[in-house]
Parts: C-alpha cells; structure tokens; sequence
C-alpha cells in the first residue's frame, strides 16, 4: 500500500462535527439530570475596596447550594490561575470574581447573583502600561510583591530588583557586543516606539467545565480545556492535594483554543466547588464573560533603535520591551524573556542591548495566547526594516534576506543555529504575492496593499508525549493518545502515522484520545510540538507493536 505521509485525508472527526453528532464539553449536561450550576458575581470596577458583602438574601433563596467568597476557607488564591482567583478584600480588575454561586438551576444561580449586596469603595486604577510605569504610579496592583517569598525559583535573574515603578513585577536583560559604539559607526539610524493592543481569545465554544463528584470521593471533569494529563489534572492534584488516582479528566471534542484553553482558570475553580458541594457541577462563560473574565493576551510595548550600513548591513539594535500582563498578582511567569524570545532568532545582530520588563495594571490576566508575545515583541522591528529599506532604497525582501542568521551561526543567546529555512520561506512568499508589484486599486472603500514581515518563536517542545498502540486479535489496530485537538487536525494526524506505520488505510486505525484513565500521558498541544513530539510517539509505538 502507498504511504499516506504528506497526503491530504479526510478529517476521522469530520463526520461527527458537520453532523451534530459530536459532543462538545457543554454538550454534556444533558447526562447529568441532578446537575448544579454555577454563576459569577464580578466586580463592575477595574479597582475597588470590598467593604461589604452580604449574601444573606442569596443564601436564603430555595434552591441554592453553596455561595463561594474570597475568604474561603483552606484555600491558597496565589496557587490558583490567575484569572480564578475571588477577590477578598479588594478587587483588582473589572470582571474579577467577588463571589461564586452554586445552585440547582441556572436561573436560581443568577437569580441568587442578583440579591447579593455589595458595598465598593471604588479605587484609582492603573489601565495601561504608561501609567503603571509611573514612579508613584496611582494604583500598585501587587503591593506585597517585595515580601513575597521569591519567584522565579528556574530562573532567578528574572525577578525584578531596582524596580523604576513598584508595577514592575519581572525583568530580563540581555547584552552582547558594545550597542552604542556600533551605533556611533552606524550610517543609517531608524527608532520609533510601539505599542500592541490587548486581545482575547474569542473561540467559538466559550470555556466550560463539568465536575461530577465520585463515589470514592474522587472526580471527574469533563472539559474543553487543553492539557488533560500535563496542566488540568497536575493542577487539580497539586492545588487541591487530590491523589492522582482520584482525578479523572476526559477532553470531548474543543471548539477552539487559540492557546487560552491552556490556562485552567475554569477548570480549577469548578473542581473545587464540586469538592465543596459533593455533586456535580458546571460552570459555563457566557461570551461576555469570556472577554472580561478570561485571560488575554499580554500587550507590548517596544522601543526600537536599529543601526545600519549604507549597503543595508545590520549593526546594532538598542531594544527595549515591556509586557502589560493585567492583575498577576504572584508573578512568577511573566518578565519579558517570552515575548522578547521572538526578536532574537531572526536576525543577525552582534550588537544587541535589550532590556524588558512585566508590568501589572489592573485589567484582566494576561495568560496563554498565541505566539506568547513573539508577535508583538516582532511587530516595532518590522515595521523598522521597512522603513529602513525606504531610507535605503532597498527592496524589504533584499534588506531581510541579507540580514537573516544562517545556518552555522549563533543567535544573540549563543545557541548556534542548526536548521532554519527563514531565506527560502519569505522568496518563495514574496515571489507567490508579487510583492514588488503594486496593487491594482478598485476604487472601493477598501485599499489593497502588499507587504512583507518576518518573525520567529523559539519552541519550546516541554515534557513528554505517549502513545499506545493495539494490534488486536482479529487484526484491527486502536492507537490511544492525549495530545489536545483544538480543531488542526491532530487527531487525524496521529491516525495518519499509525496507518502509514502499519501499511493499513486510516479507516482501519481507531483512535481514543483525551481521558486520563484510558490515554497515555501527554503534557499539552502547545508550541507547534504535537506532531513532532506526539508523533514520534505514535510510530515509536508502532514500531515496538510491529
């Protein structure tokens, strides 16, 4: 049989999506026929003091369960996803729980929502990076952050120290060659300052959670978030001190991620009330909760200063980056070596002094999105290149391409550079799009340009991937994995490796994927790491089967 490596196939979920025949994770409420639901209070407020909260009203109301408040009992906010944690005593950004009911029907919870008397003493807040980095700035999102036990525990050189504004909560330097020498002996000097704004995932099938309460007092989460084995039961266990084999969590089909799924910030919350309540529960984002209530992206800010030759050679590049990363309170992610990861592999720059930092403001959390802030560290740079090679005269393809690193030589972080097809990539795009060519306008309201822009993203393919594979008796083949299907198509791919291992049509290949007490470990689908990582599992498995 010919291989099927590099073939187009039809999707094995196909069928079941343009059907209606599969089952999303909200889809399964209609199993659990006793099923409890769950409503948010949020605060109206970017920044306000609690100064009363009275739930008697709520509590008396027939039909409600349990009501949920920061000050609960047992429980440790700083462990929790950001996004998760209930305000106590006051609330950091507008959308922020200030109390979580659980109730026998959603209307009985949102009707409880409405009687809950709060008192706020609205506070001055910070929304944005240039008044957060203010000296004195008039809200300090994090105000305990220096007595904090220290963070950054793999990586201590990222905690912030000489801090310019007690916002400043995570720094990153890194220096090589000598930056203003080399731009004294540039002949061509461009610099501007950007700014990229904030987003939010917007999938179609808004975060959910479903959380039934075994027997054993164990639980089972049904779920559309990512990470089944590595981020939401590893997180269930080490938050709530649960034992592994009283964890189960089951991933149905996802309507979608674009990275914010990654975060547990629904998941976390809904086990807990379902260890609180003892019964099942679910916790469902309506859409405009998804935009105040889940993490965002985190927007940068860059200042830019590229040195160069007349003849277009790259000489230095002064840089400056800082992440806007909402209400972390406890950071210990967030410092300007993610983002700024992505302004480094593309370049040859021998003279590079860059400095970044994480900034807190009191808007939502920022947390998983895609790119993980390479875009927008890349965004000022690019914009640079084309207004050097105007300055130059120079075509933005030639500018790029004598610029690139190649083959053989080392980044800025001295990795030495291995494989990259960065050249061959943006030719074959620029030659595709006719990208010197001008745009035949049609005189509508909408103007046609072409351009070109080039980024990078150091992957980083953490932890490990399992595949298991069975050749059963009457020679049908199973393949059980836990790589996240956020709608690419991994789950076909992996079924396309079995097949093509086999020497069998994908028909033949039945895969389960994305429940902890049936599939094999996986950390998460993240990184563009699932076909490499995962798929190297699935034919390892293979193989060993054969």
């Amino acid at each position: 049989m010919e291989g099927l490596i590099g073939k187009g196939e039809k999707r094995i979920d196909a069928y079941d999506k343009v059907t209606g025949k599969g089952l999303y994770a909200s889809d399964y409420k209609n199993q659990f026929p006793n099923l409890a639901h769950m409503k948010a209070l949020r605060s109206p407020y970017a920044h306000a003091k609690i100064k009363k909260l009275d739930l008697s009203k709520a509590q008396a109301l027939e039909g409600v369960i349990y009501i949920m408040t920061g000050s609960e009992p047992g429980i440790d906010w700083d462990q929790y996803p950001k996004a998760a944690i209930i305000a106590e005593k006051e609330a950091l950004w507008a959308g922020q729980i200030v109390a979580l009911v659980c109730a026998e029907t959603l209307e009985i919870a949102e009707k409880a929502v409405e009687l809950i008397e709060v008192e706020y003493e609205k506070l001055p807040a910070v929304l944005d990076y240039y008044a957060a980095i203010e000296p004195n700035p008039v809200s300090v999102v994090d105000p305990e952050y220096e007595t904090r036990p220290l963070g950054f525990s793999d990586r201590p050189g990222d905690r912030a120290s000489n801090r310019v504004s007690p916002n400043v909560v995570g720094a990153f330097k890194l220096h090589s060659g000598d930056v203003p020498a080399a731009m004294e002996k540039a002949e061509v000097i461009v610099e501007g300052e950007f700014w990229t704004g904030k987003k939010t995932a917007s999938p179609l099938e808004a975060a959910n959670a479903i959380c039934r309460y075994d027997s054993d007092g164990g639980i089972t989460l049904i779920s559309n978030g990512a990470g089944v084995h590595g981020v939401i039961k590893q997180g269930i266990c080490r938050i709530l001190k649960m034992k592994e084999s009283h964890v189960r969590v089951i991933q149905p089909y996802m309507g979608g991620s674009f990275g914010s799924r990654l975060n547990p910030y629904v998941e976390m919350i809904t086990a807990l009330m379902c260890l609180r309540t003892k019964k099942t529960v679910s916790f469902q984002f309506n859409r405009e909760e998804q935009f105040i209530g889940a993490p965002s992206n985190w927007p940068c800010v860059t200042k830019v200063k590229i040195g160069a030759t007349k003849d277009g050679t790259l000489v230095a590049n002064d840089y400056y980056l800082a992440e806007e990363i909402g209400a972390c309170l406890n950071n210990t992610f967030f410092s300007g070596r993610l983002s700024s990861s992505g302004a480094l592999p593309v370049y040859r720059f021998k003279n590079l002094r860059m400095d970044t930092c994480a900034v807190a403001t009191n808007t939502v959390p920022a947390a998983e999105y895609r790119g993980l802030g390479c875009p927008e560290a890349e965004f000022g740079i690019e914009c640079l290149m084309n207004q050097l090679a105007d300055e130059l005269g120079m075509s933005p393809v030639d500018l790029r391409l004598k610029n690139i690193i190649d083959k053989g030589e080392r980044d800025p972080h001295g990795e030495l550079i291995t494989s990259i097809g960065l050249k061959k990539c943006l030719q074959s795009v620029a030659d595709a799009i006719k990208v010197e060519e001008a745009p035949v306008q049609d005189m509508g309201v909408w103007k046609k340009g072409r351009g070109c822009a080039v980024g990078g993203k150091q992957n980083t393919p953490l932890g490990r991937s399992e595949a298991e594979v069975w050749y059963n008796s009457d020679g049908s083949i199973q393949l059980f994995i836990s790589c996240d299907e956020n709608g690419m198509g991994a789950t076909t791919t992996m079924g396309q490796i079995a097949a093509h291992e086999f020497g069998v049509p994908l028909e033949e290949v039945k895969v389960t994927k994305g429940d902890t007490a049936i599939t094999p470990y996986d950390n998460y689908s993240a990184s563009s790491r699932t076909t490499y990582n995962t798929g190297n599992a699935v034919k390892l498995a293979c193989e060993d089967a054969i």
